[in-house]
């Protein structure tokens, strides 16, 4: 999954005027980190990350399962969510899960609705923002 950010460049300069070098894995990471916890909460509220609740379960799949939970019935593919900082301008956030591709994105010919879980909602973009503003503003008051 890929992600845009904007960065406020008179933030960057200032930092470059105080003579530090900003290391952005460190906010990356923590950015990467807050997201993994987001997917998680999309898992447990089994809804996208834009809010629409996830399809309900069918009949035939209801009778095969122990529980009536959506994708969490052994916990796997929620746990298989992570992050990794690749450098000092990106993070990657994944699931390797063999599965997810096929219910993040959906399979109509097996009748596999889509229920996307791997996404960022307005409020994900406004805390990862945010994530960068504090780091911003610990290194220019330090």
């Amino acid at each position: 999954m890929e992600v845009t950010a904007t960065i406020d460049v008179q933030q960057v300069l200032e930092l470059v005027k105080k003579g530090l070098n900003p290391n952005l894995k460190v906010p990356l990471g923590e950015a990467a980190a807050y997201q993994v916890r987001s997917t998680s909460m999309n898992f447990i509220k089994e809804r996208s990350p834009d809010g629409n609740p996830w399809a309900a379960l069918s009949p035939k799949t209801l009778a095969q399962k122990k529980t009536n939970t959506i994708l969490r019935e052994t916990g796997a593919m929620v746990n298989a969510t992570r992050y990794q900082v690749i450098s000092d301008q990106s993070a990657v956030i994944e699931n390797p899960d063999r599965k997810a591709p096929i219910h993040q994105k959906g399979a109509p010919s097996k009748n596999i609705p889509k229920r996307e879980f791997l996404g960022f909602s307005d409020r994900d973009l406004r805390e990862i923002e945010a994530i960068f503003d504090r780091y911003y503003q610990k290194l220019l008051n330090a």
